[in-house]
C-alpha cells in the first residue's frame, strides 16, 4: 500500500489572481478585444508616422576632427567643384609604422 501524501499544491500569488479574476476576462471580452486592437494599432501608427518624419544628417565628414586638413580640403572642393564631388581614399600600407612615428611626422614641415 502506497503512503497516501496530502497534496498541498502551491498557493496562488495576488499576480496571479488578479491576472485570472480580472485582467484576462476583460482582455478576453469583445470589447477588450477591441480596445486593445485599436489601441495598439494607434501605438504602430504614430511609430510608422514618427519614423517617416526622423530626419537622417548623417554624413561622412562628421567623423573627420574639426581641427583636420582632411576637412579643409573638403570644404575647398566643395567650393571649387560643387557638381561633380571628390573622392578621398588614404591608405597606409605599415599603419603601425605611422602610428609609432606620429610625433616625428607632425613636426614635418
Amino acid at each position: 500500500k502506497v503512503d497516501e501524501v496530502e497534496d498541498t499544491g502551491s498557493k496562488e500569488g495576488f499576480l496571479s489572481r488578479y491576472f485570472r479574476r480580472y485582467h484576462a476576462p476583460a482582455i478576453l471580452s469583445r470589447p477588450g478585444k477591441m480596445f486593445t486592437l485599436v489601441f495598439f494599432s494607434v501605438l504602430f501608427g504614430l511609430g510608422v508616422y514618427g519614423t517617416i518624419k526622423l530626419p537622417v544628417e548623417d554624413s561622412a565628414r562628421n567623423f573627420i576632427p574639426v581641427d583636420s586638413y582632411i576637412k579643409d580640403f573638403s570644404e575647398a572642393a566643395d567650393t571649387y567643384f560643387p557638381s561633380s564631388g571628390e573622392a578621398l581614399y588614404i591608405t597606409f600600407t605599415n599603419g603601425e609604422e605611422i602610428y609609432k612615428s606620429r610625433e616625428g611626422l607632425a613636426t614635418l614641415d
